[in-house]
């Protein structure tokens, strides 16, 4: 554990192996970014109110899709300075941040859609 903090772990050129059940686990998180954006496509696809929350959420998996799978491509293949882990410490450092940006962005769309589904339900007894 105390090889962790080390300028040599995280920059190693040489290729290192991930453990097998590390290994699974990427290649879980590969191809759940791959069924999320097949599903956010579809749902973005016959969305009408929230079209622009679905393609958020689908352009975020798929380019997560995208860099998931060239780093498992570059993994497989063994590369060395592509297969350095700080490379999946910085991938894992966007998805964090750009869940945030997501989280966020849901949480206001949902307070905009109460307040215009007040302003329709006040706006009904206004004469025309």
């Amino acid at each position: 554990m105390g090889n962790l903090l080390t300028f040599n772990f995280w920059f190693n050129y040489y290729f290192v192996p991930l453990m097998p059940f590390w290994l699974y686990v990427f290649i879980a998180v590969v191809i759940l970014f791959a069924a999320a954006s097949i599903v956010f496509l579809f749902l973005k696809i016959k969305a009408k109110k929230k079209k622009k929350l679905w393609s958020e959420l689908f352009d975020f998996s798929l380019s997560n899709l995208i860099v998931g799978s060239i780093l498992l491509f570059v993994y497989y293949e063994e590369v060395r300075f592509f297969s350095a882990r700080i490379w999946l410490v910085l991938w894992s450092a966007e998805i964090l941040f750009w869940s945030f940006k997501l989280f966020k962005y849901a949480r206001t769309f949902y307070i905009k859609r109460e307040d215009l589904s007040a302003q329709d339900s006040f706006k009904k007894y206004l004469p025309k």
